[in-house]
């Protein structure tokens, strides 16, 4: 005679299976996700770097002036939805994006050369433009992005 046993739940086996491939899988995904999250968005990312925050890693050049030589760029991460000054210009100058009222973001001090381009701190949005200034001359920018 032949007994029909019917199984209700699971043996410890599968339940310690289960367990550790759901464990092998979080240990993957998590960092994963994490670097596709951005640390700061916006207002939260004034003053921050961007290559230390991640942002630079969908950045895009918005604007490009040329002023004798010398180049500035306003970059842009969609991601961070913030923007940053990068520039070729040289020792002693200030980089550094500005809003339509003037407000300055991510002062940066070239304190030394050797780099092809410096940049500097984010601001928030897009609607800035990137400025550099040598010492004791005008600051020159991009365009205003509107």
């Amino acid at each position: 005679m032949l007994l029909n046993r019917h199984r209700l739940g699971f043996t410890l086996v599968e339940t310690l299976i289960t367990v550790a491939v759901l464990g092998i899988l979080m240990a993957i995904a998590i960092p994963t996700f994490f670097r596709f999250v951005p640390k700061c968005i916006r207002t939260s990312c004034i003053g921050y770097d961007p290559i230390d925050y991640g942002c630079d890693k969908d950045a895009i050049t918005i604007m490009k002036n040329e002023f004798q030589g010398i180049e500035v760029e306003l970059r842009h991460s969609r991601k961070c939805q913030a923007s940053w000054a990068r520039s070729t210009v040289p020792c002693p100058a200030v980089i550094y994006t500005e809003d339509a009222q003037g407000q300055k973001y991510g002062l940066y001090a070239i304190t030394r050369d050797g780099y092809q381009q410096h940049y500097g701190d984010m601001g928030p949005g897009m609607k800035l433009k990137a400025c550099f200034q040598m010492p004791n001359q005008k600051p020159q920018c991009t365009e205003l992005i509107q």
